[in-house]
């Protein structure tokens, strides 16, 4: 089945948002199954969009658990235009 770019892209902003939000980081499971599966995205964009974010330097990952790794400031950013 071919990956959709569009919701690639959905998909990583919703991550980012909820990473930077989280002071104690999301089960990558969880992430798949409350955002992504909504959506319709299969696994494969799930782990698409969450290798962007890693790529990018935003997010890590250590025993299925996400974190945030992009600043504090940049939270703080995200967080307050999530707000608006």
């Amino acid at each position: 089945m071919p990956m959709k770019p569009d919701l690639i892209k959905q998909l990583a902003y919703s991550y980012t948002a909820a990473l930077a939000a989280s002071e104690h980081g999301i089960p990558n499971g969880h992430l798949y199954a409350q955002v992504a599966m909504p959506l319709d995205a299969n696994i494969d964009e799930h782990n698409a969009a969450l290798e962007v974010l890693k790529e990018a330097g935003l997010i890590s990952e250590e025993y299925y658990l996400l974190t945030w790794t992009g600043g504090e400031e940049l939270a703080k950013q995200i967080n307050a235009a999530m707000e608006a």
